[in-house]
């Protein structure tokens, strides 16, 4: 076997292996995303633009977590909570589908708590608009922050 087999063999190998290692560390946690103090996001369902922020009493009392540990709150148990919080939103929100799943990070800021949270994403069921989804907040205490209607149009 010449050297540019082995040397394709071996990249192969590399990617495969590199490719199962990542498939292996995405399917015990959710995606983090790291987010500045005072978060907020956005939801747009029929037109309508809401926002659910990020409550520094709430992730104060949730349990702490440490990259490489157990999560306090598994991920299918914060989407059961995200879903049952739905119904509380209206029969026009009520049944949307389920759509992603986030582990954030809200850092610290002056004296303010920082922590993780889950952002879950429901997308409606039916004709979409563009941007249309609700985003509710999951903390690892197992409370949830609604999104509130703003006075405004969705973009």
């Amino acid at each position: 076997m010449g050297s540019t087999s082995r040397w394709l063999i071996a990249a192969v190998t590399f990617v495969l292996g590199a490719s199962a290692a990542l498939f292996a560390l995405h399917a015990n946690h959710p995606p983090t995303t790291s987010i500045a103090s005072g978060h907020e996001t956005y939801s747009y369902i029929s037109g309508m633009a809401f926002v659910a922020s990020v409550s520094s009493s709430e992730l104060a009392a949730s349990p702490t977590w440490v990259a490489g540990n157990s999560l306090p709150l598994r991920p299918e148990d914060a989407i059961a909570r995200a879903q049952e919080a739905m119904k509380t939103l209206g029969s026009e929100v009520a049944s949307s589908s389920f759509s992603e799943l986030a582990l954030s990070e809200e850092q610290p800021d002056e004296g303010q708590p920082g922590g993780f949270f889950y952002t879950v994403t429901f997308h409606p069921n039916g004709p979409l608009r563009n941007g249309d989804a609700v985003r509710l907040l999951v903390y690892f205490n197992g409370k949830i922050t609604l999104p509130v209607a703003l006075n405004r149009s969705a973009p």
